[in-house]
Protein backbone atom coordinates (compact mmCIF):
# COMPACT_ATOMS: atom_id res chain seq x y z
CA UNK A 1 0.00 0.00 0.00
CA UNK A 2 2.79 2.11 0.35
CA UNK A 3 3.26 4.68 -2.62
CA UNK A 4 6.97 5.04 -4.40
CA UNK A 5 8.83 8.09 -3.97
CA UNK A 6 11.78 9.49 -5.62
CA UNK A 7 12.46 12.60 -3.82
CA UNK A 8 13.31 12.58 -0.17
CA UNK A 9 10.62 13.84 2.16
CA UNK A 10 11.12 17.76 3.05
CA UNK A 11 10.27 19.72 5.89
CA UNK A 12 6.57 19.40 6.71
CA UNK A 13 6.21 22.37 8.59
CA UNK A 14 3.13 24.32 7.47
CA UNK A 15 3.98 27.50 9.67
CA UNK A 16 7.18 28.11 8.06
CA UNK A 17 6.95 26.85 4.53
CA UNK A 18 10.16 25.92 2.59
CA UNK A 19 11.02 28.34 -0.59
CA UNK A 20 10.06 25.21 -2.54
CA UNK A 21 6.96 24.63 -1.25
CA UNK A 22 5.74 28.28 -1.62
CA UNK A 23 6.91 28.01 -5.19
CA UNK A 24 5.15 24.64 -5.73
CA UNK A 25 2.20 26.05 -4.59
CA UNK A 26 2.17 29.42 -6.63
CA UNK A 27 1.95 27.42 -9.40
CA UNK A 28 -0.67 24.94 -8.18
CA UNK A 29 -3.10 28.20 -7.54
CA UNK A 30 -2.26 29.46 -11.44
CA UNK A 31 -3.37 26.07 -12.71
CA UNK A 32 -6.44 26.64 -10.35
CA UNK A 33 -7.36 29.70 -10.58
CA UNK A 34 -7.31 29.76 -14.55
CA UNK A 35 -9.74 26.35 -14.00
CA UNK A 36 -11.97 28.20 -12.11
CA UNK A 37 -12.12 31.09 -13.75
CA UNK A 38 -10.83 33.25 -11.32
CA UNK A 39 -13.00 32.84 -8.78
CA UNK A 40 -12.33 29.91 -5.70
CA UNK A 41 -15.74 27.55 -5.14
CA UNK A 42 -17.14 28.42 -1.92
CA UNK A 43 -16.53 25.22 -0.32
CA UNK A 44 -14.62 22.44 -0.25
CA UNK A 45 -15.31 18.98 0.38
CA UNK A 46 -12.84 15.98 0.85
CA UNK A 47 -14.04 12.34 0.09
CA UNK A 48 -12.64 9.70 1.66
CA UNK A 49 -12.25 6.26 1.01
CA UNK A 50 -15.29 4.99 -0.92
CA UNK A 51 -17.17 7.59 -0.71
CA UNK A 52 -16.02 9.43 -4.51
CA UNK A 53 -19.79 8.11 -5.76
CA UNK A 54 -20.91 11.89 -3.68
CA UNK A 55 -19.19 13.49 -7.31
CA UNK A 56 -22.22 12.18 -9.11
CA UNK A 57 -24.55 14.87 -7.13
CA UNK A 58 -22.73 17.51 -8.31
CA UNK A 59 -23.61 19.39 -11.05
CA UNK A 60 -20.52 19.70 -12.72
CA UNK A 61 -18.54 22.65 -13.83
CA UNK A 62 -15.03 20.67 -14.66
CA UNK A 63 -12.68 18.51 -13.30
CA UNK A 64 -9.03 17.24 -13.05
CA UNK A 65 -7.08 14.25 -12.42
CA UNK A 66 -4.70 14.53 -9.71
CA UNK A 67 -1.85 13.77 -12.63
CA UNK A 68 -3.09 16.83 -14.08
CA UNK A 69 -1.96 19.41 -11.26
CA UNK A 70 1.20 20.73 -10.29
CA UNK A 71 3.32 18.84 -8.11
CA UNK A 72 0.41 16.72 -6.45
CA UNK A 73 1.56 13.61 -4.97
CA UNK A 74 0.39 10.10 -6.36
CA UNK A 75 -1.83 8.52 -3.94
CA UNK A 76 -2.03 4.44 -4.23
CA UNK A 77 -4.90 2.99 -1.84
CA UNK A 78 -7.75 1.46 -3.34
CA UNK A 79 -10.94 3.87 -3.43
CA UNK A 80 -9.12 7.18 -2.99
CA UNK A 81 -9.70 8.28 -7.05
CA UNK A 82 -7.86 10.79 -7.55
CA UNK A 83 -9.16 13.42 -8.82
CA UNK A 84 -10.65 17.33 -8.47
CA UNK A 85 -14.01 18.07 -9.41
CA UNK A 86 -16.16 21.42 -9.09
CA UNK A 87 -19.46 22.79 -9.98
CA UNK A 88 -22.49 22.99 -7.18
CA UNK A 89 -24.04 21.07 -5.19
CA UNK A 90 -27.95 22.95 -3.58
CA UNK A 91 -26.61 25.66 -5.61
CA UNK A 92 -23.53 26.27 -3.96
CA UNK A 93 -20.07 26.48 -5.44
CA UNK A 94 -17.88 23.22 -4.45
CA UNK A 95 -14.99 21.60 -4.92
CA UNK A 96 -14.66 17.64 -4.25
CA UNK A 97 -11.16 16.28 -3.64
CA UNK A 98 -11.87 12.71 -4.57
CA UNK A 99 -9.57 10.62 -2.29
CA UNK A 100 -6.79 12.12 -0.20
CA UNK A 101 -2.91 11.05 0.32
CA UNK A 102 -2.02 9.80 3.58
CA UNK A 103 1.11 10.05 5.53
CA UNK A 104 1.69 6.49 6.11
CA UNK A 105 1.86 6.29 2.27
CA UNK A 106 5.71 8.44 3.12
CA UNK A 107 4.09 12.16 2.41
CA UNK A 108 4.26 14.75 4.13
CA UNK A 109 1.54 17.14 6.25
CA UNK A 110 2.67 19.62 3.32
CA UNK A 111 1.99 16.79 0.25
CA UNK A 112 -1.56 16.04 1.85
CA UNK A 113 -2.92 18.96 2.19
CA UNK A 114 -1.07 20.37 -1.04
CA UNK A 115 -4.38 20.41 -3.11
CA UNK A 116 -6.56 21.80 0.15
CA UNK A 117 -3.68 24.61 0.75
CA UNK A 118 -4.13 25.37 -2.97
CA UNK A 119 -7.91 26.12 -2.64
CA UNK A 120 -7.65 28.11 0.75
CA UNK A 121 -5.12 29.97 -0.61
CA UNK A 122 -7.36 31.45 -3.16
CA UNK A 123 -10.17 32.24 -0.93
CA UNK A 124 -12.26 28.64 -0.08
CA UNK A 125 -13.64 29.30 3.13
CA UNK A 126 -15.47 26.61 4.51
CA UNK A 127 -14.11 22.83 4.52
CA UNK A 128 -16.15 19.21 4.84
CA UNK A 129 -13.75 16.44 5.82
CA UNK A 130 -14.93 13.34 5.73
CA UNK A 131 -13.60 9.83 6.53
CA UNK A 132 -14.21 5.76 6.61
CA UNK A 133 -13.43 5.11 10.77
CA UNK A 134 -13.04 2.42 13.11
CA UNK A 135 -15.89 2.98 15.86
CA UNK A 136 -14.60 2.64 20.01
CA UNK A 137 -17.65 4.21 21.16
CA UNK A 138 -19.93 1.26 22.46
CA UNK A 139 -22.96 2.91 21.28
CA UNK A 140 -21.93 3.02 17.72
CA UNK A 141 -22.63 0.55 14.76
CA UNK A 142 -21.21 0.58 11.34
CA UNK A 143 -22.63 3.07 8.96
CA UNK A 144 -23.40 5.54 11.85
CA UNK A 145 -22.38 8.62 11.20
CA UNK A 146 -19.75 10.90 13.79
CA UNK A 147 -19.49 14.52 13.36
CA UNK A 148 -15.77 15.30 14.77
CA UNK A 149 -16.06 17.61 17.35
CA UNK A 150 -12.16 17.47 18.46
CA UNK A 151 -9.14 15.16 17.40
CA UNK A 152 -6.08 13.40 19.36
CA UNK A 153 -3.22 13.43 16.71
CA UNK A 154 -0.79 10.68 16.74
CA UNK A 155 0.09 10.86 13.66
CA UNK A 156 3.97 11.76 12.44
CA UNK A 157 4.72 15.61 12.76
CA UNK A 158 2.55 16.33 14.88
CA UNK A 159 3.67 19.46 16.95
CA UNK A 160 2.52 18.72 20.20
CA UNK A 161 3.68 14.87 20.62
CA UNK A 162 2.42 11.78 19.21
CA UNK A 163 1.89 10.12 22.82
CA UNK A 164 -0.76 13.19 23.53
CA UNK A 165 -3.83 12.41 24.96
CA UNK A 166 -5.10 15.89 24.76
CA UNK A 167 -7.71 16.53 22.23
CA UNK A 168 -7.11 19.31 19.76
CA UNK A 169 -10.40 21.47 18.63
CA UNK A 170 -10.10 23.44 15.27
CA UNK A 171 -13.86 22.57 14.12
CA UNK A 172 -16.10 25.21 13.77
CA UNK A 173 -18.57 24.54 16.42
CA UNK A 174 -21.81 26.13 14.88
CA UNK A 175 -21.09 24.26 11.45
CA UNK A 176 -21.02 21.15 13.42
CA UNK A 177 -23.87 21.77 15.31
CA UNK A 178 -25.63 22.17 11.96
CA UNK A 179 -23.87 19.22 10.38
CA UNK A 180 -25.01 17.21 13.11
CA UNK A 181 -28.82 18.52 13.05
CA UNK A 182 -28.28 17.70 9.19
CA UNK A 183 -27.83 14.11 9.88
CA UNK A 184 -30.67 13.50 12.11
CA UNK A 185 -32.72 15.30 9.71
CA UNK A 186 -32.30 12.59 6.89
CA UNK A 187 -32.89 10.08 9.60
CA UNK A 188 -29.36 8.90 9.71
CA UNK A 189 -27.73 7.76 13.12
CA UNK A 190 -25.33 10.87 14.27
CA UNK A 191 -23.53 11.55 17.46
CA UNK A 192 -20.59 13.94 18.23
CA UNK A 193 -17.39 12.87 18.93
CA UNK A 194 -13.84 12.55 19.02
CA UNK A 195 -11.71 11.70 16.05
CA UNK A 196 -7.88 9.48 16.91
CA UNK A 197 -5.68 9.47 14.25
CA UNK A 198 -3.26 6.93 14.29
CA UNK A 199 -0.35 6.03 11.43
CA UNK A 200 -1.88 3.46 10.43
CA UNK A 201 -2.02 1.34 7.91
CA UNK A 202 -2.32 -1.65 9.76
CA UNK A 203 -5.77 -1.51 11.59
CA UNK A 204 -5.60 -1.91 15.51
CA UNK A 205 -5.34 -4.29 17.50
CA UNK A 206 -7.85 -5.00 20.13
CA UNK A 207 -5.34 -3.78 23.25
CA UNK A 208 -5.01 -0.89 21.04
CA UNK A 209 -8.36 -0.48 20.65
CA UNK A 210 -9.10 -0.38 24.24
CA UNK A 211 -6.12 2.24 24.77
CA UNK A 212 -7.72 4.26 22.39
CA UNK A 213 -11.28 4.16 23.99
CA UNK A 214 -9.19 4.74 27.45
CA UNK A 215 -8.10 8.64 26.51
CA UNK A 216 -10.82 9.31 24.94
CA UNK A 217 -11.36 8.67 21.27
CA UNK A 218 -14.75 7.70 19.54
CA UNK A 219 -13.24 6.97 16.48
CA UNK A 220 -10.17 6.20 15.00
CA UNK A 221 -9.11 6.80 11.64
CA UNK A 222 -5.88 7.52 9.34
CA UNK A 223 -6.24 10.83 7.64
CA UNK A 224 -8.01 14.17 8.32
CA UNK A 225 -5.90 16.10 11.30
CA UNK A 226 -3.43 17.33 8.50
CA UNK A 227 -6.04 18.87 6.68
CA UNK A 228 -8.51 20.23 9.37
CA UNK A 229 -5.59 21.98 10.88
CA UNK A 230 -4.20 23.20 7.82
CA UNK A 231 -7.83 24.88 7.27
CA UNK A 232 -8.44 26.20 10.62
CA UNK A 233 -4.75 27.94 10.13
CA UNK A 234 -5.84 29.51 7.04
CA UNK A 235 -9.43 30.88 8.62
CA UNK A 236 -11.89 28.20 7.04
CA UNK A 237 -14.76 27.11 8.98
CA UNK A 238 -14.29 23.16 9.01
CA UNK A 239 -16.76 20.45 9.86
CA UNK A 240 -15.11 16.83 9.92
CA UNK A 241 -17.79 13.76 9.57
CA UNK A 242 -16.68 9.82 10.10
CA UNK A 243 -18.37 7.14 8.90
CA UNK A 244 -18.28 3.99 11.09
CA UNK A 245 -17.17 1.22 9.20
CA UNK A 246 -15.60 -1.07 11.76
CA UNK A 247 -16.75 -1.55 15.24
CA UNK A 248 -13.04 -2.28 16.96
CA UNK A 249 -14.43 -3.36 20.87
CA UNK A 250 -16.32 -6.24 18.76
CA UNK A 251 -14.00 -7.66 15.97
CA UNK A 252 -10.40 -8.04 16.26
CA UNK A 253 -10.76 -7.81 12.40
CA UNK A 254 -11.23 -5.66 9.63
CA UNK A 255 -10.21 -4.78 5.85
CA UNK A 256 -9.87 -2.17 3.43
CA UNK A 257 -12.60 -3.92 1.11
CA UNK A 258 -14.97 -4.15 4.07
CA UNK A 259 -14.34 -0.58 4.96
CA UNK A 260 -15.25 0.25 1.29
CA UNK A 261 -18.17 -1.96 1.02
CA UNK A 262 -20.01 -0.03 4.39
CA UNK A 263 -19.01 3.84 2.27
CA UNK A 264 -20.23 2.64 -0.62
CA UNK A 265 -23.63 1.81 1.13
CA UNK A 266 -23.46 5.00 2.98
CA UNK A 267 -23.06 7.32 0.27
CA UNK A 268 -26.65 8.49 -0.40
CA UNK A 269 -27.23 9.10 3.33
CA UNK A 270 -23.59 11.02 2.85
CA UNK A 271 -25.03 12.92 -0.13
CA UNK A 272 -28.45 13.70 1.69
CA UNK A 273 -26.28 14.68 4.60
CA UNK A 274 -24.25 17.00 2.35
CA UNK A 275 -27.67 19.18 0.60
CA UNK A 276 -28.98 19.44 3.88
CA UNK A 277 -26.04 21.21 5.18
CA UNK A 278 -24.88 23.03 2.25
CA UNK A 279 -28.45 24.38 2.29
CA UNK A 280 -28.64 24.85 6.12
CA UNK A 281 -25.33 26.91 6.13
CA UNK A 282 -25.84 29.13 3.72
CA UNK A 283 -29.62 29.89 4.47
Amino acid sequence: MKAVRSDPPRDSSLNGQTEDDELRMAELCQVLAEAFGGRAPAWAIVLGSGLGGVRDALNLFGSRSWSELPHMPRGAVSGHGGELAWGTLEGVSCAMLCGRMHCYEGYTRAEVTHLLRGLLELGTRRVVLTNAAGGLHPRLACGDAVVIRGHLDRLPGSKIGCGTATPQYPYDTRLSAVALQAARAIGWSARAGIYLATTGPLYETPAEARFMRAIGADVVGMSTVPEAEAAARAGAAVVGVSIVTNLHLQSSTASHSEVLDVTRMTTPKLTGWLRRLLAAAEA
